[in-house]
């Protein structure tokens, strides 16, 4: 659904008076959730915030950036979506930026108060993504209303007998009618004239009986949808069905040695908006398919030198063409060969000649099962995430291109801890929600480009392209703090946390195959101990591959009461952290061409006594480590001189004493993922 509709209100619509009363009680809604902001931005200034309150904060403020759009507010949306973004910093976030979030509330509430700016030009409206709803009163029509202001949808109201021109006008996406208890001819009446018009039409409520059904089905409609259903699903639903009802168009392969057959298959297919390939020497079948890859290929009953049982089912035969839909033509002579298409498996057989209509209601059909078909099998019906199957060709095809431009691959297996407990003790619907939290999670964490797949029971991989392990864990530890901190529903209402382990294996440390790559991340977890959880684990560590010297953050500082807390706060967030006291000494271990630490952070404090910190970052330039390593410099006395010295000779960031150790972890973390 579109998130930036605005409500419009036409003679079509209820009074405009019923409509400004949905809009301010929907706008009563969203200025409670202003509340929680500003008791937030309070509790920040008063140094008493808890997590449980940020992460509401944060939670409120998404909902008002998608909201802002359907009052016809962008500069209210951009001013929740930086609130949104501040408030999900948690590291960033300190009484230093609590007068700015105080000033962008108080703007936002400035914009949500202003009056709703109405539409009325039919150009604009037709341009909208909008539903109507045809119902009997208008008593029902508020939930939807505004249910559509929530989702960013036009909802408009009608009567149910109103005329069908009056809806078109309105070029909706769907109808849905809301039937009373007992059907009426007025109703199907109404049903009928919107399916002649192509307007899809999903049905709410009625009785449910028999004849009922039948009687929907035939006017053209979806349902009944028993009640009670909400608004919210209610308008999901209605979205699907334009996509469902739209006829398909594919790309057809016609086979056949009959010149008039291909060329007769070819006009009525491509009058259907499907893009047609002929070809009538059969031995260049296979040469055909990897060239054009149809969806649905025609052949005739008689090839020749061969029947066209006999090439479909050499086609079927072919892993690459075992599920391509296939559909014999054949004459009222060849009636064996039918019965012998039928008993082969072939999907569909037509008669010559052919009938242009019939064929093609009977591709588009074909083409439809065979999609839907397609789209279950590539598809996690719980998380929505790309099945297996699926996900090994994407992770075969990214390692392929890692391997072609020599880059760094990394697979990763994340892991509900303790899945079947959890599936025993609270139910398959706790832990299918466990796994659903895992997928909505590893989508807002990755990128479009990686691939993410459901690999087992309670197992999700992930591919990451020009990514090492070190990347990888990075990316990791976030994810698995991100579930720590959720919950999801569990037995009767109660919320349950979750928790969840990564195995991670990567590409050219380990040999550059996936099923190596699998077993790999597998066996991490069964080194690890049948009781280790919560965790990342690593396939070079486990098989002790990696040298102990190479860690997260190296600190090179001189006051012990710095380093300690510094120390303690990073491997609080799960970094590997080494102190160095002295420069030397540091620019000797993070230095060579075999250097005794090899550290993808480097906190380096300007005034150390026997080699100065600036000294040391020169000599990590020199030594080409600033490739691999990124340098964050820590200053009592900071000047400008010094300050651009230090970035001349390639520091990434500059943090000056004393700091925010909340603001050092943040800033540590984004030179990590750098």
């Amino acid at each position: 659904m579109s998130s930036s509709a605005v409500l419009q209100t036409s003679d079509l619509t209820p009074d405009s008076g019923d409509v400004d009363a949905i809009v301010g009680r929907v706008r009563d809604r969203h200025l409670k959730r202003l509340d929680v902001l500003e008791r937030a931005v309070l509790a920040l200034m008063d140094g008493t915030l808890t997590d449980t309150l940020r992460e509401h904060a944060e939670q409120e403020a998404h909902t008002l950036a998608g909201a802002m759009p359907t009052f016809g507010l962008p500069t209210g949306a951009r001013l929740a979506r930086a609130l949104e973004q501040s408030f999900a910093a948690r590291y960033a976030l300190d009484r230093s930026v609590a007068t700015r979030l105080a000033d962008q509330i108080v703007a936002l509430r400035t914009e949500l108060e202003r009056p709703v700016t109405p539409t009325p030009t039919a150009a604009v409206r037709v341009a909208r993504e909008c539903f109507v709803l045809l119902t009997q009163t208008a008593d029902r029509a508020e939930h939807y209303l505004a249910e559509g202001l929530t989702c960013g949808v036009d909802v408009h109201w009608m009567a149910h007998e109103s005329p069908v021109d009056d809806v078109r006008r309105l070029a909706p996406r769907a109808v849905v009618i809301e039937l009373p208890c007992v059907i009426s001819s007025q109703w199907l009446a109404s049903m009928r004239r919107l399916s002649r018009a192509g307007v899809p039409t999903l049905v709410i409520g009625g009785s449910g009986a028999l004849e009922e059904r039948i009687a929907i089905a035939r006017c053209g409609a979806v349902g009944p949808v028993p009640l009670p259903v909400s608004p919210s699903e209610v308008l999901q639903r209605a979205a699907t069905l334009n996509d469902a009802q739209r006829v398909p168009r594919g790309t057809v392969l016609v086979v056949d040695t009959d010149p008039y057959a291909c060329q007769l298959a070819r006009i009525a297919l491509e009058r259907a908006g499907h893009l047609v390939y002929t070809l009538f020497d059969p031995v260049r079948v296979w040469e055909t398919l990897e060239m054009v890859v149809p969806e649905l290929m025609i052949v005739g009953a008689q090839l020749g030198v061969c029947s066209g049982v006999d090439v479909s089912l050499a086609t079927r035969a072919d892993p690459r063409w075992r599920d391509l839909p296939v559909m014999l033509a054949v004459t009222s002579y060849e009636d064996a060969a039918a019965r012998e298409a039928y008993c082969a498996g072939i999907d569909d057989v037509v008669r010559k000649p052919l009938d242009p209509r019939l064929l093609q209601a009977r591709v588009s059909n074909r083409l439809r099962l065979s999609r839907a078909l397609r789209r279950r099998d590539e598809t996690d019906p719980v998380t929505g995430l790309s099945s297996r199957s699926k996900g090994e060709r994407e992770l075969e095809r990214l390692l392929r291109l890692a391997r072609r431009h020599e880059q760094r691959f990394a697979f990763m297996l994340f892991r509900i801890d303790r899945f079947n407990d959890v599936r025993s003790r609270h139910g398959q619907a706790a832990a299918d929600s466990a796994l659903r939290r895992l997928a909505q999670l590893l989508r807002d964490a990755f990128r479009g480009e990686d691939v993410i797949a459901r690999w087992s029971a309670g197992e999700i991989a992930v591919g990451l392209f020009d990514a090492d392990e070190i990347i990888a864990r990075e990316r990791a530890l976030d994810l698995l703090h991100a579930m720590r901190t959720s919950s999801v529903p569990g037995i009767a209402g109660a919320m349950l946390t979750v928790t969840c382990s990564a195995g991670i294996a990567a590409a050219p440390e380990v040999a550059a195959d996936l099923v190596a790559l699998h077993e790999a991340a597998d066996s991490a977890f069964l080194l690890a101990g049948a009781h280790a959880s919560d965790d990342v684990f690593s396939a070079s560590r486990a098989h002790g591959e990696q040298a102990p010297s190479r860690v997260d953050v190296v600190l090179v500082d001189e006051d012990p009461a710095t380093a300690s807390l510094v120390v303690h706060a990073l491997e609080a967030r799960r970094y590997s952290v080494r102190w160095i006291r002295d420069g030397a000494e540091a620019a000797t271990a993070l230095t060579g061409d075999k250097p005794l630490i090899s550290a993808r952070v480097v906190l380096m404090e300007v005034n150390l006594s026997t080699l100065d910190g600036l000294s040391v970052l020169r000599a990590l330039a020199a030594a080409q480590a600033l490739r691999r390593t990124r340098v964050v410099m820590l200053s009592q006395r900071t000047s400008d001189a010094e300050t651009l010295q230090a970035f001349a000779l390639g520091a990434f960031d500059y943090v000056a004493k004393p700091f925010s150790v909340a603001v050092l972890a943040e800033r540590v973390r984004r030179a990590l993922v750098a």
